[in-house]
């Protein structure tokens, strides 16, 4: 059935004939009652791209106008209309317009990749200079967790210096 006109498909003569009987031999058998083109086929799509009005309304109107005439509307917002008429502007370059336009793409490319080697190479060197911090804080604090031990025992202050290597005022601030 047509989608705008509402139009039915049937079968011609010949065709429902070989749907409603078949002859073996001196018999002859019949295979099919239905008498509907959709009784019998799975559901088509007709594009008459020839019949098509001009007038765009939904979708498939958008399809059909590209179809016919090569054209889409700035605005549209069809599934897959946006990637042909992307395609469509490519394809009406002139040759020296498609090779400069291959280059610009390529030299997209490289820049994509230089940005993504470097976040990778920063993100390493990044990661190494933050390992490398984490562990003098924390070799920091257990300098200072041993200082504090020792001030609890009553270790001589001087002993402490020696062996943790803080100063007189770091010690006396913990």
């Amino acid at each position: 059935v047509g989608v705008h006109t509402h139009d039915v498909l049937k079968l011609n003569r010949r065709e429902q004939l070989s749907l409603e009987e078949i002859s073996s031999g001196d018999t002859r058998q019949y295979k099919y009652e239905k008498k509907l083109a959709s009784d019998i086929f799975p559901k088509y799509y007709l594009i008459r791209i020839n019949a098509f009005r001009k007038v765009v309304a939904d979708a498939m109107d958008e399809w059909m106008a590209f179809l016919k005439d090569n054209s889409i509307k700035e605005t549209t917002t069809v599934p897959g209309l946006i990637q042909a008429k992307e395609q469509l502007k490519y394809s009406k370059m002139s040759p020296q317009e498609k090779q400069s336009y291959r280059r610009h793409l390529d030299a997209v490319d490289m820049e994509i990749d230089v940005v993504k080697n470097s976040k990778a190479d920063g993100f390493a060197e990044g990661k190494a200079v933050g390992r490398a911090e984490g562990r003098a804080e924390g070799e920091k604090q257990a300098i200072y967790d041993i200082a504090r031990k020792m001030k609890t025992e009553n270790y001589p202050i001087d002993i402490i210096e020696k062996i943790t290597g803080l100063t007189l005022d770091e010690i006396n601030n913990l």
